[in-house]
């Protein structure tokens, strides 16, 4: 599921948490992380912060509406296919492979609304 993970810090989330003990946990995962049909709801838990993924990660089958809470680094390939996306606004910051959102009712993709650094290849329909 996912291999090596390795929790960096935690951090109440903003200067008023829902209550005390809300953590946010930061996770940097030295290999990849396969979540396909893992997630339930509609976004990634909203507890958990995926900081750098060292290889793939791979969030594809879920019945995803958001990328909230994805990696900000993958230095592998990003796989958020076969979801409800409509928008990749809120995937990662940075992709060293390709991006793959196939399957999703994406809107029109452009370099104004897809901000990932991208040194692969964006794969859609």
């Amino acid at each position: 599921l996912i291999e090596t993970p390795v929790i960096i810090g935690s951090y109440k989330e903003g200067t008023t948490p829902i209550c005390e003990s809300h953590r946010i946990i930061v996770i940097d995962i030295k290999g990849s992380a396969d979540l396909r049909k893992k997630i339930s709801g509609n976004q990634l838990p909203d507890y958990i912060i995926f900081n750098e993924v060292k290889s793939n990660f791979t969030i594809g089958q879920n019945n995803l509406t958001s990328l909230k809470g994805a990696p900000r680094i993958v230095r592998g390939s990003f796989d958020c296919s076969f979801n409800k996306l409509t928008n990749l606004s809120d995937g990662p910051a940075k992709v060293s492979g390709d991006y793959f959102a196939e399957r999703n009712p994406l809107a029109l993709i452009t370099k104004d609304n897809f901000k990932t650094s991208l040194k692969g290849t964006l794969y859609m329909d």
